[in-house]
């Protein structure tokens, strides 16, 4: 299909969820990293941790989990991943 179409679409109507799953569909990372950045911006932290799961980078999830107060979560997720440093 036409993904531009559907790409307009939802930026016109801000459906930033939606976006973020078409632009890890069609493996678009650049856009993806710039939605992280939008909802760092709009102070959304579950799109900040769906978009950092769609990129899998792990710090930023640990970031995450940290800036929401789940200490032993980032704790267990940091060690998994082998970021000692941020555990």
């Amino acid at each position: 299909g036409n993904h531009q179409v559907v790409e307009m679409s939802y930026q016109r109507k801000k459906d930033f969820d939606r976006l973020s799953f078409l632009y890890m569909l069609t493996g678009d990372s650049e856009k993806l990293r710039k939605m992280l950045k939008i909802s760092n911006m709009r102070n959304d932290i579950m799109g900040r941790y769906h978009n950092a799961l769609l990129l899998g980078d792990a710090a930023e999830r640990v970031a995450v989990l940290e800036a929401s107060g789940n200490l032993p979560l980032a704790y267990i997720s940091a060690n998994l991943h082998g970021l000692v440093d941020v555990a």
